[in-house]
């Protein structure tokens, strides 16, 4: 947690959650991007789980948490890794989001999500890790029991450069994506 607003956005969901009455869900997501390399041509990544084809970022897989509020805290993680012959790819990923849930619907509620996390990738070995921050916007579809919800989600970020010794070694990026998925929660 390099992040001064990292570590800020932690603090203020632990303390509008108490334990006592938090709710969690595991979750999946599934989607569809365009990602815009900086000073290249656009890439289109069809998403499945833990990421688009091991090629940038977009995490798959969630862990959320919630306390009486309309506020909550969720981790999205995934993993890629691509081997042949005698190369090898693989990115992990990894994202903080604050979501807040708008309006008062009971079965469809809108929601805001900025997030913040880091993208750490490396080929044959040379690894190097950027941070991302993103902004989704999208519909939670209660099913009728309140244990399980599809998440509908449009969702830019933005990928950072990162500086080598001779230029940039990891490009800017950005991304819009939309995002599919569903959550089991206790």
């Amino acid at each position: 947690m390099r992040s001064p607003a990292l570590l800020a956005l932690v603090l203020a969901m632990a303390l509008d959650a108490p334990v006592a009455h938090a709710e969690w869900s595991l979750g999946a997501d599934t989607g569809i991007g365009l990602f815009y390399p900086d000073n290249e041509k656009r890439i289109t990544s069809l998403a499945v789980g833990s990421g688009p084809g091991g090629l940038l970022f977009q995490p798959g897989f969630r862990f959320t948490t919630k306390g009486r509020s309309h506020q909550e805290v969720a981790l999205s993680v995934g993993v890629s890794s691509v081997a042949g012959g005698s190369s090898s790819f693989h990115s992990i990923q990894a994202m903080l989001s604050w979501q807040i849930n708008l309006g008062s619907g009971y079965m469809i509620r809108p929601f805001v999500a900025p997030g913040a996390g880091v993208v750490s990738a490396g080929v044959d070995g040379n690894d190097e890790t950027v941070p991302v921050f993103g902004l989704g916007i999208g519909l939670r579809r209660w099913m009728s029991h309140r244990h399980g919800a599809a998440r509908y989600e449009l969702h830019v970020a933005r990928q950072l450069e990162r500086q080598g010794e001779f230029g940039p070694t990891v490009p800017g990026i950005t991304s819009v994506e939309l995002r599919a998925g569903f959550e089991l929660w206790n």
